[in-house]
């Protein structure tokens, strides 16, 4: 196949770069157009396609050719400590004070947003190793190359990948074995690798884990999107933010809409965001502040976070959660004495517009005067949601012990068992969870999860299969019950990269 060919087909080609962008979001203008054009050439060359027409029949239900062809465009420089700057900033600024900020014993959580082959994910494993942060963060990595995932999961790499890394880091973190340079198991298994795209609506997720991040560092990966998938992307990213977290972009990627509940820092590393706090007042003047390098010094964290459980498909419904309601504005306590039906109705609503504080009193309110089985699961999720896992979990472990038999707290216990790094016990939850309810479809991709923590392949793919049959039973705009309003669109796909995953490393 010869460039001149696909140069020459420019329906089919316009088709294809329609595809992408609907199915992942990549853009390409002229500046670009070559790089989609050598994309298809590489990809009919290794499936020995000589048609441009034919590609493009095939790739709309060919999963695997589609991520081919993905792997290949997006396919960029990437080595470990890349952007010293930007580093520095993170090691130096912002992990310290939210250390500071984060109650005792909260476990950090960073993610690596368009992670490719894992250089950037495990540079951030080394350097939280290296500052001895204890407990140790959990690191996620994601990228819509599966294949590049593939790469990633390996740990192994080229001598040129090391190059920004001092002789001492090398010689700590990895091993030569022939002409690649393996990672230490410590390091390698401090990560864990997921695919996820971007442009999708698909995060925040409790099912994904992409929530209630401290850091996201999402580098030279909007550059791809257009003006309007970028912003869609940083809104979601924004809520996948815990309170006072920070999103840490490339140099050259779009600055947010003033109406994003944020404040942009420009440093001379480059762009942080900080996740300005649920029900705080938003000044899109603050932006225009923004716009000139300012010292690294005036970074602020304040408050307490928050771990994001659902995704906002619009700036404007992540710009809904940052004013405050006129329910969330009032007092934990009034002179009014409300019915228990109103006090109820409010901490659904306090709840729903993300204002966890205000829903933890009102719940304790609830709960003081008896038991009260949906109090107890809001406090739950609005302590978790406020960082307090700790906090969260004792109050799981007494509230089932009030209600026994509420299979959404086994989940929620299973999902902070899991975040403590304690997957049998959360194996143990999420099959309590289901001896009450065999169709509690999360309880399902927790015990998933839980079980590939142990190593259990086979019957984690059982029980993603199970998830699996459950959602393709209900309409896909459905919100699964005890998922904090994820759709069955959502959860479907993660059952498919899970069970994906799984086959792949098989």
């Amino acid at each position: 196949m010869k460039t001149a060919d696909v140069r020459s087909n420019v329906v089919a080609m316009e088709a294809i770069a329609r595809l992408l962008r609907e199915r992942t979001g990549l853009t390409f203008s002229d500046a670009r157009w070559s790089l989609l054009e050598q994309g298809v050439l590489h990809v009919m060359t290794t499936i020995r396609e000589a048609n441009v027409e034919r590609l493009l029949e095939r790739l709309p239900s060919d999963s695997a050719l589609l991520d081919a062809l993905v792997a290949r465009i997006t396919i960029g420089e990437t080595y470990f400590a890349r952007d010293a700057g930007q580093l520095d900033v993170i090691r130096t600024e912002l992990l310290p004070r939210l250390r500071a900020l984060r109650p005792p014993g909260h476990r950090l959580r960073l993610w690596s947003a368009g992670c490719a082959t894992g250089e950037e994910a495990f540079t951030l494993a080394m350097m939280t190793s290296e500052m001895g942060i204890i407990p140790s963060p959990y690191l996620l990595g994601t990228d819509i190359s599966r294949p590049a995932l593939d790469r990633a999961m390996k740990a192994r790499f080229s001598e040129w990948a090391l190059r920004a890394l001092s002789p001492e880091q090398i010689a700590r973190h990895f091993r030569k074995v022939g002409a690649d340079w393996v990672l230490a198991p410590a390091i390698a298994g401090a990560v864990t690798f997921a695919a996820l795209n971007l442009a999708a609506d698909d995060y925040p997720s409790m099912a994904g884990n992409a929530w209630g991040m401290d850091v996201i560092l999402c580098r030279n990966v909007l550059i791809y999107f257009d003006q309007e998938q970028a912003q869609r992307a940083i809104a979601r990213l924004l809520d996948a933010l815990a309170d006072d977290g920070y999103l840490v972009l490339g140099v050259a990627d779009p600055l947010p809409s003033p109406s994003l509940p944020c404040e942009p820092e420009i440093t001379p590393a480059g762009v942080v965001l900080r996740r300005i706090a649920r029900g705080t007042v938003w000044s899109t003047s603050r932006l225009a502040s923004a716009q000139t390098p300012v010292s690294h010094s005036t970074l602020n964290v304040t408050e307490a976070p928050r771990i994001a459980t659902r995704s906002a498909s619009t700036s404007s419904d992540t710009a809904r959660h940052a004013l405050p309601s006129a329910i969330s504005a009032l007092p934990p306590t009034r002179d009014h004495v409300d019915t228990e039906a109103e006090r109820v109705a409010q901490l659904e609503v306090m709840y729903d517009t993300a204002d966890y504080v205000n829903a933890g009193h009102r719940a304790r309110q609830l709960l003081q005067q008896g038991p009260h089985e949906r109090a107890a699961v809001l406090l739950v999720r609005s302590l978790a949601n406020q960082g307090r896992l700790d906090d969260a979990a004792r109050s799981c472990d007494a509230e089932l012990v009030r209600h026994p038999a509420c299979a959404e707290l086994y989940v929620l216990q299973a999902m902070l068992r899991l975040e403590a790094r304690h997957p049998q016990d959360a194996v143990r939850a999420a099959r309590a969870a289901l001896y009450l309810d065999r169709t509690l479809i999360v309880a399902h991709l927790l015990l998933g999860r839980a079980l590939l923590g142990l190593r259990e392949s086979e019957r984690a793919r059982h029980a993603f299969r199970h998830a699996g049959r459950l959602l393709a039973s209900h309409p896909t705009d459905t919100p699964v019950a005890a998922a904090d309003g994820e759709p069955v669109e959502t959860l479907m796909r993660v059952v498919r990269e899970h069970l994906s995953l799984l086959n792949e490393a098989a």
